[in-house]
């Protein structure tokens, strides 16, 4: 290791233009893309738990609870805000609820595995620039469906006794405080994962030049950031560029994976990595699946169609939900 940290000094000393550039353009991708499009659903996503104590609320993470297969009411949150404040947001959730003892940590490693959306606002941006609108609602739809399908999967195998811990107590605390207190933590975590993702490139800038064409791959698994926007150069038509988007989605990269530990300690990355592949080659078939479904033309849609198409979404799963409900009630009355 110390050999490596040494070629790598040396490396910088030599390139020294090299590392400034890639780390003036990390701070220009975080500064116009990563933080608009996460700090807002953070402090959302804070505002949102502080106010999860009502009656809709609660059957809905009770909705969760059951279909997920979890102990804790809180896990249904998680779940929920995930969807809103992305990744490493959702990292950030879990420890908090671990810290305040409202989730064990065998649930929280099971959580984690399957909680690490990415921002939506990132993704329909990125999503938007690389494929240009075709075929962008399948990769959003693979990215969400291969976490909740892995999810549903991995969690028949958890907590087989049903136990099932509805304590959900929560103190509310005035919304101008969590506002002040979110902004405060939350540019903390910011600049945390703007410093990996400086780390990362530079370290990307010194070692790439070695691996010729190939490099692009490289980046995509060594940081999405930078590599998703450098495979939009890629002379390859749209399908391609779908699979290898999703795959590294769902992957999210070893960038990712470090800012996720940096706020969760207690995470078992052996484990994580191997869910991590899995969900990136799901990912990867839901994609292809969904970009043969031409009867229904869903790529074809333009920009003013894609909220009403994942509003649709929406209601037909929670529809499902109230249905899988319905169901569980009156076997229980049996």
């Amino acid at each position: 290791m110390l050999i490596l940290l040494l070629i790598l000094f040396i490396l910088t000393i030599i390139n020294k233009d090299s590392v400034i550039a890639s780390s003036l353009d990390s701070l220009k991708l975080w500064t116009t893309v990563l933080f608009p499009s996460m700090f807002f659903p953070f402090v959302l996503s804070d505002l949102i738990k502080n106010n999860l104590n009502n009656k809709v609320i609660k059957k809905i993470l009770k909705i969760l609870q059951k279909v997920f297969n979890l102990k804790f009411l809180e896990s249904g949150a998680i779940i929920l805000l995930s969807l809103f404040c992305g990744n490493p947001g959702s990292a950030k959730l879990i420890n908090e609820y671990l810290e305040d003892k409202k989730i064990d940590l065998e649930e929280a490693n099971i959580l984690i595995t399957f909680t690490s959306f990415m921002s939506p606002f990132y993704l329909i941006t990125i999503s938007s620039i690389l494929l240009q609108n075709s075929y962008l609602i399948s990769l959003i739809l693979s990215h969400y469906l291969s976490m909740i399908l892995y999810g549903f999967i991995i969690t028949r195998k958890y907590n087989k006794e049903r136990i099932r811990i509805n304590n959900f107590d929560q103190i509310k605390t005035p919304i101008f405080k969590v506002f002040s207190n979110s902004i405060d933590k939350n540019i903390v975590v910011l600049f945390k994962i703007l410093g990996v993702i400086v780390t990362f490139n530079a370290i990307i800038s010194l070692i790439m030049p070695y691996f010729g064409e190939t490099s692009i791959y490289f980046n995509l698994l060594l940081e999405i950031l930078t590599g998703l926007n450098k495979l939009t150069t890629l002379p390859i038509d749209a399908i391609k560029k779908g699979l290898i988007a999703a795959f590294v989605l769902g992957f999210n990269g070893f960038s990712i994976h470090l800012q996720i530990k940096q706020i969760y300690p207690n995470l078992e990355y052996k484990k994580f990595i191997i869910s991590k592949l899995l969900i990136g080659i799901l990912s990867c078939l839901i994609f292809y699946i969904l970009t043969f479904v031409d009867s229904i033309t869903i790529n074809s849609f333009n920009n003013q169609y894609i909220l009403l198409v994942l509003l649709i979404i929406f209601f037909v799963i929670y529809f499902f939900i109230l249905i899988f409900s319905k169901k569980g009630k009156k076997e229980n009355h049996r």
